[in-house]
């Protein structure tokens, strides 16, 4: 019996660090992603704010509208205004991240 509560322990505890690895390595592979686009859509550097606040990001949707806004966005600036306001729209927005592309427009 005891034998049986350890494998389904490990087998639990298997099945979540394998669903945390899978979220992580979705997550760097989307910003790596939008980086990859605004390299090669604006031909250069990305501004070092912008590679910062990219990649503090940890929801995977919102990095999905930024990989759209950067594919969509005509210059670099319009890419920082969407996602400024797709930050603002969001009701948990982290004042900090906003303020960081804030500042860096200024």
């Amino acid at each position: 019996m005891q034998q049986s509560f350890i494998q389904t322990w490990k087998s639990n505890g298997h099945a979540a660090g394998l669903a945390e690895g899978t979220k992580l390595g979705m997550l760097e592979a989307r910003r790596a992603d939008v980086l990859r686009v605004l390299l090669l859509r604006f031909h250069g550097t990305t501004p070092a704010d912008l590679t910062a606040l990219i990649q503090n990001i940890n929801d995977l949707d919102q990095l999905t509208q930024w990989l759209d806004s950067a594919i969509i966005a005509p210059t670099i600036e319009w890419f920082r205004l969407m996602i400024r306001q797709q930050m603002s729209a969001l009701p948990t927005a982290s004042t900090a991240a906003g303020d960081e592309v804030e500042s860096a427009s200024r």
